[in-house]
């Protein structure tokens, strides 16, 4: 787990969370915005189990479990009835790894 220091190094976390970099941290909040609309089928605002199953064998090519699903939930603070929310999604790419730039289809 990356601690609190560590992620004021990488750029897009610290981006999220600060004003400098103001053009990036909204091209990058767009993005995710975008990935977020276009797997939230039932636009409901939240991405379920089978939304984020969807995304993740767009960007992945691998099968996202229900105990995995259930796992990055409680991880993220959200309610697996409920789904991801685009603040936890924001979250989850800005973590070092991740990369928001791919573009997805589907």
């Amino acid at each position: 787990m990356t601690s609190s220091k560590d992620s004021t190094k990488n750029p897009t976390f610290k981006a999220l969370f600060e004003d400098e970099n103001e053009k990036f941290a909204e091209e990058f909040r767009d993005r995710v915005r975008a990935i977020h609309e276009h797997f939230d089928k039932d636009e409901d605002g939240y991405l379920k189990f089978e939304e984020l199953a969807a995304l993740q064998r767009v960007t992945s090519g691998t099968t996202l479990e229900g105990d995995q699903y259930v796992m990055a939930c409680r991880a993220l603070e959200c309610h697996p009835n409920k789904g991801i929310s685009i603040e936890a999604l924001r979250l989850t790419y800005a973590s070092e790894g991740t990369n928001v730039g791919k573009k997805t289809t589907g």
